[in-house]
């Protein structure tokens, strides 16, 4: 019966507002919880799902409407891989988000699945998704978290970390072999956004009864059923409490300079475990961070900055770096092919371009011979 309602969705066109879509398609409405919430009051816990986090906000977006947003074609990708590549394993999609923007995610839900359902149905012969005929539809749920919460709750902490990870520009010089460069560092102004700034208090906000977290960026395409994503809980070691792949660009090397000239036998910013992370995917186990949020704290983020002579510019993800920096043991390494960055080969060709050294982008599918093989890729 599931199959049969959803799939419908692929050829209906949605114009009118949200509560009428799930009164039309009554199926969701177990499914799709349509307020606001706090993330305590969240209602999906347990081992049972996959909880994956998502952030989409300030989206006033009429679904029909021939400019569609960029955000909105991203996560129609999001979604209608994510659906496809299911084996059947239980999601748990959370988003923190706005009202305007969550009248726009449920109709877009809402076809993706369909769509996925009517692909897998009638598309075989052209089916190229990984799972095949191995495919199940997830059972899921979709819930909605108010992100003006955050802004209230935590507007120090938030306005903090956003003046350690978002500074002024800032020139300054970098040498590498012999040659001097000089090299400009600024924060885009996108990052001046408080929604940039949550990741270290979901250890905070989320039930006690949620023990682990995806945070996905939208502009993700899987590869994958997200259970696989998932296995890498059991791979970290007892210390590991957050995931993360490796960034590609030579931007932390950069901003590690200063450290490395008072420091020279010091492998931070180097190629390898301590090259700087992408935070597009972030694996969060909740149960061990909560007993060690000093970590994540303002305060310890301070001492962080000045240790490591760091001016932040791209926000909280800056964080995570510092984190690995001088607390490795805490953060575990997550193959890049689970967050696969499409710009890579932008970055190596300004790599050769400006250095002569080449080897100081540490790039996990090239050494391991898998082709740069896409699990999840990232634009």
């Amino acid at each position: 019966m599931w199959s049969v309602c959803l799939s419908v969705l692929l050829v209906c066109i949605y114009d009118g507002a949200t509560s009428s879509i799930l009164e039309e398609f009554v199926v969701y409405k177990p499914v799709i919880f349509d307020e606001l919430i706090l993330p305590a009051n969240l209602k999906i816990v347990g081992d049972d799902f996959i909880h994956a986090n998502m952030i989409l906000t300030n989206l006033d977006y009429k679904l029909g409407d021939p400019k569609e947003p960029r955000i909105v074609g991203q996560m129609r990708g999001f979604l209608r891989s994510l659906f496809t590549e299911s084996k059947g394993t239980p999601l748990h999609l959370i988003f923190h988000t706005d009202n305007i923007s969550k009248d726009v995610i449920i109709p877009l839900v809402v076809q993706e699945v369909g769509g996925a359902i009517a692909w897998k149905l009638f598309g075989n012969k052209k089916d190229k998704t990984n799972a095949k005929q191995d495919w199940k539809l997830p059972k899921f749920y979709v819930e909605f978290v108010d992100i003006s919460y955050y802004y209230t709750t935590y507007r120090t902490q938030i306005d903090s970390m956003k003046d350690l990870f978002c500074t002024e520009r800032l020139d300054y010089e970098i040498q590498v072999n012999t040659t001097v460069y000089k090299v400009g560092h600024y924060c885009q102004k996108k990052f001046l956004h408080d929604l940039f700034y949550l990741q270290h208090l979901y250890p905070l906000t989320f039930p006690d009864t949620i023990n682990t977290l995806l945070s996905l960026d939208l502009d993700l395409i899987f590869r994958i059923d997200l259970q696989e994503l998932q296995d890498e809980f059991s791979k970290m070691s007892e210390s590991e409490m957050y995931g993360l792949g490796k960034e590609f660009s030579d931007h932390y090397f950069r901003k590690s300079y200063e450290y490395r000239k008072n420091n020279p036998d010091t492998q931070i910013g180097q190629a390898g475990p301590f090259q700087g992370f992408n935070c597009g995917v972030v694996l969060y186990d909740l149960k061990k961070a909560r007993r060690h949020l000093d970590l994540i704290s303002v305060e310890h983020a301070k001492e962080l900055v000045d240790h490591y002579y760091y001016y932040g510019g791209m926000a909280e993800q800056d964080l995570w770096v510092l984190l690995k920096w001088h607390h490795p043991e805490t953060v575990y390494n997550l193959p890049c092919v689970y967050n696969y960055q499409v710009n890579i080969f932008k970055a190596m060709e300004m790599e050769k371009k400006m250095y002569s050294d080449s080897s100081r982008i540490d790039i996990y599918g090239k050494i391991n011979n898998e082709h740069y093989y896409r699990k999840i890729t990232h634009f």
